[in-house]
């Protein structure tokens, strides 16, 4: 039977929880031993009660078991470590999935496949949004919440910790660094570190999960914060790599990211609005990998 640790960091997002531990419930194969972890990075303690009220569910459904973790300390790094400290040594995997994310009915299946038929250390699934409320077309329809792969199998050299399944041998020893607890990107750090150590990473559209986008979400700003806050980690993982080149690499990467602005902008007067916001979220990229490379620190999670 393959155990598979399921970590699920949460704060205040009690609907989003129980619609993810529901789907859970519904994951299909009878071979799986699911060991879920909650953990609460709310100090009022405020996903207790959800995870009091599907402990029974679990137990009924077989092979599964629900546990609740209070991890007071509020950080990104902090909650995710607090959920490896968890990880048993009979695991085979570990499975990370947000709280605003719910899986698909054969999704647990499908990312052991991709993990077999690739021999791949860790498999990152394809992220569907679903949104809460009417959105504008070129929002929508411009990909800009969605997280695709060109091919399933697709080698990768980046991995996000929302809905990805790592080999447990890979976590034994690996920590997310504090440095992120406000900063975002402590995944691409940690994962990075992985592929240095020779890692396997490949994407599949078929381990398929759905995230619910809020209306506060469903705007331009918001997209162009989190493009910035994106490059501005990128460059500050680079910076502490010690290597001037990797450096070097992300600069040019932004002077590039800059030429394709200007052909954005010029695409924008002759196909549309989503073309231009394409050019502001490169632009927005760039200003926070620029200020990085120098220092500056964009704490979005404070």
């Amino acid at each position: 039977m393959t155990h598979i640790c399921i970590c699920i960091p949460t704060y205040r997002r009690r609907e989003g929880l129980e619609r993810l531990l529901q789907s859970l419930l519904l994951q299909s194969p009878d071979s799986l031993w699911l060991h879920v972890v909650v953990a609460d990075n709310d100090a009022r303690q405020s996903a207790l009660e959800v995870a009091a009220v599907y402990q029974e569910s679990f137990v009924r459904r077989g092979n599964c078991v629900l546990e609740y973790l209070s991890v007071p300390q509020k950080g990104l790094s902090n909650v995710r470590n607090a959920l490896l400290d968890k990880v048993s040594a009979a695991a085979d995997y570990v499975y990370f999935v947000d709280d605003d994310e719910y899986l698909g009915d054969d999704t647990l299946r499908q990312m052991l496949i991709c993990s077999e038929r690739y021999d791949a250390d860790i498999v990152l699934g394809a992220v569907q949004p679903k949104f809460s409320s009417e959105l504008p077309g070129y929002l929508t329809n411009g990909g800009f919440y969605a997280q695709e792969f060109v091919r399933e199998g697709e080698r990768l050299t980046y991995c996000a910790s929302n809905n990805t399944l790592i080999k447990a041998v890979w976590v034994k020893q690996l920590r997310f660094d504090p440095l992120f607890n406000a900063l975002g990107g402590e995944d691409q750090d940690y994962f990075g570190r992985m592929l240095c150590q020779g890692a396997k990473i490949v994407g599949s559209n078929l381990a398929r999960v759905y995230e619910t986008v809020p209306a506060s979400r469903g705007k331009v700003s918001w997209l162009c914060w989190r493009a910035f806050r994106k490059g501005n980690t990128l460059a500050i993982i680079d910076r502490r790599k010690g290597t001037p080149g990797a450096c070097l690499w992300r600069v040019l990467a932004s002077f590039k990211q800059l030429v394709m602005a200007c052909g954005y902008t010029v695409l924008v007067m002759l196909h549309g609005r989503d073309s231009g916001l394409r050019a502001m979220l490169s632009l927005a990229n760039m200003a926070g990998m620029l200020l990085g490379l120098v220092g500056y620190r964009y704490a979005a999670y404070a």
